[in-house]
């Protein structure tokens, strides 16, 4: 049987198959052994959004999967490039399995990870397997034990021991489940949240960055430590300029202390603080419901 002949049997084959599961195939190279087909040599397989290019596959007729052996490359009509090792899409759920690959979406992201899957029904891509996020136009780095990318929706979801690092060190964050939108301006952070930024060390419940705004919010109970500053509160809002925490507002419950030569403790409803160069300028504090001054003395307090 010639070259030609046997491609002409694939198509034939698969024009059959793409009604049913909804893809193509083809190929400079094919053969049929019993019930799987093998293609070799500049395989294109297309399927509705999605484009698989690589050496070689073969498909198994019983259950209909696509195996894909080799390194293979697949796009995606959103202007995603996977570059992955081995994988198999499987037809009936129309969902890609891809093993040891790298995500990159042209001046945004590179997403690395040992293991992706394709939900293409649902645009989903669901990563594992020390998922990482190189993000080129936020100008961060970015891990979770469970990375989602929801392509229509252009938002990321994290969770499980996530980390957010600015690449210029400038500050990072700590939590157990991440939501980063990029059509939106805002980034959510749930579940033992901690900021690090500048002197500050700031640990809450859950918190909301506005990047237009350049501002955090946290929305529950909220302890910082600032030098030798520690406040506490039931909500807070940090304003930046330049990527350093300028402002904090404080509102319900306010604790205040400062420990130097002698120690400040204030109790009241709100604060506004100011800063520069990460140390206070001024603090002001509205509702004093108590205040006490603790001057230390050599090795003797006096109240």
């Amino acid at each position: 049987m010639t070259r030609k002949n046997k491609f002409f049997i694939i198509i034939v084959l698969f024009s059959l198959i793409y009604p049913i599961y909804g893809y193509t195939l083809f190929s400079e190279k094919a053969s049929v052994h019993k019930d799987t087909i093998f293609l070799f040599k500049k395989v294109d397989f297309v399927s509705e959004n999605y484009n698989v290019k690589t050496d070689s596959l073969f498909i198994l007729k019983d259950d209909s999967t696509v195996y894909f052996p080799k390194d293979f490359k697949l796009n995606s009509e959103d202007s995603l490039l996977v570059s992955a090792k081995k994988g198999i899409f499987l037809t009936r759920d129309k969902k890609f399995k891809i093993y040891f690959q790298k995500t990159k979406k042209e001046n945004n992201f590179t997403l690395t990870s040992d293991t992706l899957e394709i939900f293409t029904k649902d645009s989903l891509f669901v990563y594992s397997g020390d998922p990482f996020i190189d993000d080129e136009k936020e100008n961060m780095f970015v891990r979770g034990n469970i990375v989602r990318y929801f392509v229509n929706l252009e938002r990321t979801e994290l969770d499980g021991k996530t980390f957010l690092q600015k690449k210029d060190s400038s500050y990072y964050l700590l939590s157990d489940r991440m939501i980063l939108n990029y059509e939106d301006s805002l980034n959510i952070f749930s579940g033992n949240v901690e900021i690090y930024k500048d002197s500050f060390k700031i640990k809450t419940d859950s918190a909301i960055f506005n990047k237009k705004g350049s501002f955090f919010i946290t929305l529950n109970r909220t302890s910082i430590v600032a030098n030798n500053n520690f406040f506490e509160g039931d909500n807070f809002i940090f304003y930046f300029e330049n990527d350093s925490i300028k402002e904090l507002k404080g509102n319900g419950n306010i604790s205040f202390i400062r420990s130097d030569q002698n120690e400040i403790k204030i109790l009241c409803d709100s604060i506004e603080g100011y800063f520069e160069n990460s140390k206070v300028k001024i603090l002001n504090f509205y509702k004093i419901k108590e205040s006490q001054l603790v001057r230390v003395k050599k090795n003797e307090v006096e109240k």
